[in-house]
């Protein structure tokens, strides 16, 4: 269903057919439905018939924001029903144990690592691990002056890398930034099978996470919560995704684990498990010390302080902590932690950043937990019942969330990098899997609170499900603009209900309503589902922009323009559409050596006619005075078309011809030889000869 605005008026109507495998996925859908009904009630699948609200827009031309519908929507909201339809059936699913729900998580993120990370392939920091496996593999050390020399990066990339230099780094050497810890763990993957082995250890580790977790529940609440929270880590949580993501933050799940799992149990073999995890901390990055000392305090005092207890605790990691330094002093000159990052490491951390910092983790709409796992933040409540089950338990489930928060609060970059959101807070996640599970079967809990626990799994389910269809979606970029909404809203403004801290314009009032929602939530579910109107009312009219995006609305009819379309309004021709390209800013004051660069999008294959207006105030001696060019990702390719502005010329045109379609192009303005004003850059199809 479509409503795009034409050079002359508004088109709305519907393009494409349903294919095979979409007709397909629905009569399997109907049929799971159906199935469900015999057991529980599936009332709430009424739902669903909000997928016929696209029409109203596409058949009236009003009501554009029932467009939300239309697309991938439709599929999150299906999950959200089938989990919380299915919230009773929790308890009666076969009775699980540790070494299976280690078996079934392995098998699940192994599945899962087949469509992530998706054709972009490693991200961030992740080549820069591969490398240091690399060098260990093959040189015996982590200099990776020769990996870089020789390219070896392109055994699992195809893009070009930098090398993340550390500053005192000897002039014959090339360290990286990065602690060797994690490249140690995934060598032997790595040396098996290259960058999917390196995940596959990952994932090793991630379900040996997700057995604890069951295991920590079940001896403190139950099997019904263990269930769930197997369940919620498995298949609706951030674990598949960070199983496949080379990242410390993933592999530091572990030592919260296995403390947890010592505190109910009190096995030596868990005490020594986990003080070996715990020891290793530091050597996965020198944030993580602060989580070791806590995890070895909290061992060290259950059940009062006993001497041999401290010194099996705080041992290995004073050993461990002893050895990283005189590490980092043979390669830096420095032992110190932050000796690879050099003096820039205390202006990047800074107690003064952490309630930005922290709010963001939380509520920001591109790397914050609010859109990527509501469930964790739901089941905060939980801690309540933990603590009447066993304070020491409750006491580190509090610490580890808060101090983690509070750590990667301090960082200015917050968000952890290109990667998959919420990333400095995946530490803590083991923690807030056990408090949702004391949340979930609370008996002094509020009325519908297991219900917006399922909802909010059923919102993870969902997720992960989009990202295996589309995993650029979670790979969010420092813009300010949500992956994930434009995948469900690729036609609407859907950034504007929800707090942007990158950024931080009108993060704070957004994020106060958001977070008045979600307290409430907490303690009165039915009434926080109608708060969280304030934060979409608030964002329908607070803002200054239309909800349609005409630029998105225009091109993604356009890329669907085909002979089963139904035009019930507007000039039925692709001619007719102008697409007025958004510059991110505009307009754009051009001055000699300046580069400016549009937002990226795609573009259909055709021929195409560019236009750009401009003004260029008279200037002496200027022929030349600026450059619009049409480019890809690649900044040495040759672009698609440039326009080169003149002297005296208000608009120009450029024609070019697409062959197939371009899914990363964007504009770049160049000034050359005086000041130019690009007011509007406009992209028109071309009538095409049969």
């Amino acid at each position: 269903a479509h409503l795009a605005p034409q050079s002359d008026g508004w088109w709305h109507g519907v393009t494409g057919a349903p294919s095979p495998t979409l007709i397909t996925l629905a009569l399997v859908a109907a049929v799971s439905v159906w199935l469900l009904g015999s057991v529980v009630s599936v009332k709430p699948f009424l739902w669903m018939g909000a997928g016929v609200l696209p029409f109203v827009p596409a058949t009236l031309g009003v009501a554009p924001a029932l467009l939300i519908f239309s697309g991938y929507s439709a599929c999150l909201l299906f999950a959200v029903l089938v989990a919380f339809t299915s919230r009773d059936l929790v308890p009666r699913l076969s009775r699980l144990e540790p070494g299976s729900a280690f078996v079934i998580s392995f098998a699940f993120f192994l599945f899962v690592g087949r469509f992530l990370p998706g054709p972009a392939g490693p991200q961030g920091d992740e080549p820069h691990y591969l490398l240091i496996a690399e060098s260990l593999l093959r040189d015996g050390d982590v200099d990776l002056k020769n990996q870089f020399e020789d390219q070896a990066y392109l055994k699992f990339t195809s893009a070009a890398v930098e090398p993340h230099t550390a500053p005192r780094s000897p002039k014959d050497r090339l360290y990286a930034i990065h602690a060797p810890g994690l490249s140690a763990l995934v060598a032997p993957g790595y040396a098996l099978s290259g960058y999917r082995g390196a995940r596959a250890m990952v994932s090793v580790v991630m379900a040996a996470v997700v057995s604890l977790l069951f295991f920590v529940s079940r001896s403190l609440f139950g099997a019904g919560p263990a269930q769930f929270v197997f369940l919620l880590a498995t298949f609706a949580s951030p674990l598949p995704i960070y199983a496949n993501s080379v990242f410390p933050d993933s592999v530091a799940t572990l030592p919260v684990a296995l403390t947890l799992a010592f505190l109910v149990s009190g096995r030596p073999a868990l005490l020594g498990l986990a003080s070996a995890s715990i020891a290793a901390l530091p050597w996965l990055h020198p944030r993580f010390l602060p989580l070791a000392g806590l995890l070895s305090l909290s061992m060290s005092a259950r059940g009062g302080f006993d001497g041999r207890r401290i010194m099996a605790t705080f041992g290995p990691l004073s050993l461990s902590l002893g050895l990283l330094l005189l590490h980092f002093n043979s390669l830096f000159g420095s032992a110190s932690l932050s000796a690879a990052y050099g003096p820039g490491f205390s202006s990047d951390v800074s107690v003064t950043r952490i309630p930005w910092g922290a709010a963001a983790l939380l509520l920001d709409r591109q790397f914050g937990l609010l859109l990527f796992a509501p469930v964790l933040l739901l089941g905060l409540p939980g801690i309540t019942r933990a603590w009447r089950q066993d304070r020491a338990v409750a006491a580190l489930l509090a610490s580890v969330f808060v101090g983690t928060l509070m750590i990667g609060g301090a960082f200015s970059m917050w968000w952890g990098g290109a990667s998959a959101p919420a990333r400095f807070l995946i530490a803590a996640v083991p923690a807030l899997l056990v408090i949702c599970g004391a949340c979930w079967e609370d008996p002094q809990g509020p009325p519908g609170r297991r219900g917006g626990l399922s909802a909010a799994s059923g919102f993870g389910m969902g997720l992960l499900w989009l990202a295996c269809l589309a995993p650029r979606a979670l790979h969010n970029r420092a813009d300010g603009e949500s992956g994930l909404l434009r995948l469900l809203s690729p036609v609407l403004d859907a950034d504007r209900f929800f707090p942007g801290f990158v950024l931080g314009d009108g993060a704070i009032l957004m994020a106060g309503l958001w977070g008045l929602a979600l307290t409430t939530a907490m303690l009165r579910p039915r009434v926080g589902l109608w708060l969280a109107v304030a934060p979409f009312t608030f964002g329908a009219w607070g803002a200054p922009s239309p909800v349609l995006n005409p630029f998105a609305s225009s091109l993604r009819a356009l890329e669907s323009w085909t002979d089963h379309r139904r035009t019930l309004g507007g000039e039925d021709s692709d001619l007719a559409f102008m697409l007025e390209i958004p510059l991110g800013g505009a307009p754009w004051d051009l001055t000699p050596g300046l580069r400016r660069y549009s937002p990226r999008f795609s573009l259909p294959e055709g021929a195409w006619t560019m236009q750009v207006d401009s003004q260029t105030p008279l200037t002496p001696d200027a022929t030349n005075v600026a450059r619009v060019a049409l480019v890809g990702d690649a900044e040495t390719s040759p672009p698609f078309t440039a326009l080169t502005i003149r002297a005296g010329e208000g608009l120009g045109t450029a024609e070019f011809n697409l062959n197939r379609g371009e899914r990363r192009v964007h504009v770049r303005g160049e000034g050359l030889q005086a000041t130019t004003r690009v007011i509007s850059v406009r992209l028109r199809r071309q009538n095409q000869a049969p």
